[in-house]
């Protein structure tokens, strides 16, 4: 898709923002609250998605990347080729993507470096610590009760 000039992550992002709106037009779902909910790899198009659609109210993320720049850092890295775009890091970064969310909450649980291992808690606080809409968690959960959890702000 890349050699086609159309990264996979930009049809990921295409078909959450088609079901968002699909949902703010369904009978029952006007007017309700979204939050969007993602799992590694589906991390990066979630949060993309919701840097395009403020019917989006806000983001949990499980195990995202802490950003770009950590993979071109780092000489092994896990992060999957489809969520690259060409030349997207001379522009922005994840940080800044987050950053552009805002006032919506967004939590990070489980941060992890570019090369798929766990991030310190130091390292998170200065990718995003200035964030006020922002909430960092050390564990990736991805269970409903988990999820529902630390929505509400429980460890």
């Amino acid at each position: 898709s890349l050699w086609l000039g159309r990264p996979v992550v930009g049809q990921r992002v295409t078909d959450i923002l088609a079901l968002v709106r699909a949902l703010r037009n369904e009978a029952g779902w006007a007017g309700m609250r979204m939050w969007i909910a993602a799992n590694g790899q589906l991390t990066a198009p979630a949060l993309y998605a919701a840097s395009m659609e403020t019917a989006i109210s806000g983001l949990f993320l499980s195990s995202p990347l802490l950003s770009f720049r950590a993979v071109t850092e780092s000489e092994e890295y896990r992060h999957p080729l489809s969520n690259f775009v060409p030349g997207l890091l001379k522009r922005v970064d994840l940080p800044r993507v987050v950053g552009s969310i805002a006032p919506r909450p967004v939590v990070l649980a489980g941060i992890l470096s570019g090369a798929g291992t766990p991030v310190a808690a130091e390292e998170a606080a200065r990718a995003y610590g200035g964030e006020r809409h922002v909430r960092v968690v050390p564990k990736a959960e991805w269970s409903g009760r988990g999820i529902l959890a630390q929505l509400a702000g429980q460890p």
